[in-house]
């Protein structure tokens, strides 16, 4: 050996980027499945919750149509023309006077103690989930953010050179027996010395840079949008209940009598008795 060494590196570049192509396809046919998955799951979860809205609905309303026809006391809060008739022809309309707070028209616009304590909570848990919702818009929002962040630092990052310096001393030397043979003068020294260049890019040309999309602000406009719907609907949910009431009495006539007479005696005896309480304190006082 009188010559220094030659390395020879088979660089087969395509079969590398068949074998990166077939992993990104198969990353991309994943992400597809699971985003066939996530569609089914919502789908599913979308009709769970609309069954869950009607069957709640359904219960609810069988719920206040029984405590309707077996409960005299049940939402007898509304003074209605039934009752104010029968305290004309009683000849004590005193009685609709001085009206207890918890009395209300049931076509007035002014809500209870109850209906406006009912009104306050669920605004409150609104407000809560508004604040979660706003929470998610921000995250989406920072997340596009730093992504776009990412992405343009990436691609301005410089290209940084590389220089391998390959350096190695071989000395070769045969056994006495075997240099007579050959006529070997002696053990021979091999120096080798060689430079590689490369410059190393964080993001290969041939690779394809789609920029993050960025957040759709008419979705929050929508969000924001439908949230004022909710608001108005917790106001007008009340109105509704009031609606069922006046539903029930249309079809249930005699039942709306007998609730209209409890609610006369109630308010009679309650008069009466802010009578006798007036009554001792005057004579008390004489």
């Amino acid at each position: 050996m009188n010559g220094p060494f030659q390395l020879l590196v088979d660089r087969n570049t395509s079969v590398i980027r068949q074998q990166l192509g077939l992993a990104s396809q198969k990353i991309k046919e994943d992400f597809f499945a699971t985003e066939l998955l996530v569609k089914g799951a919502v789908l599913i979860s979308n009709r769970v919750v609309a069954g869950f809205f009607m069957s709640y609905l359904f219960f609810e309303s069988a719920w206040y149509l029984k405590s309707y026809l077996t409960n005299l006391q049940f939402d007898n809060i509304y003074i209605t023309k039934k009752l104010e008739c029968l305290a004309v022809e009683n000849e004590t309309t005193n009685l609709l006077a001085c009206l207890p707070k918890n009395l209300i028209k049931s076509t007035g616009l002014k809500l209870s103690r109850e209906e406006t304590m009912v009104c306050l909570m669920r605004m409150l848990l609104l407000t809560l989930m508004l604040l979660l919702t706003v929470v998610i818009i921000a995250t989406d929002h920072i997340a596009f953010y730093l992504a776009h962040t990412a992405v343009k630092e990436m691609v301005e990052l410089p290209t940084v050179p590389v220089t391998l310096n390959i350096k190695y001393n071989a000395k070769v030397n045969i056994v006495p027996f075997l240099s007579s043979l050959f006529l070997y003068g002696g053990p021979t020294a091999i120096d080798f010395q060689r430079s590689y260049h490369q410059n190393l890019t964080f993001v290969s040309a041939d690779c394809t840079r789609k920029p993050p999309s960025p957040p759709n602000n008419s979705v929050a406009l929508v969000v924001g949008l439908l949230f004022c719907i909710i608001y108005a609907m917790i106001f007008l949910e009340t109105y509704a209940h009031r609606l069922c009431r006046k539903i029930s009495a249309s079809f249930f006539e005699s039942q709306e009598e007998q609730r209209v007479y409890y609610l006369y005696n109630k308010l009679l005896r309650t008069h009466k008795k802010k009578e006798q309480k007036a009554f001792s304190e005057r004579t008390a006082a004489l």
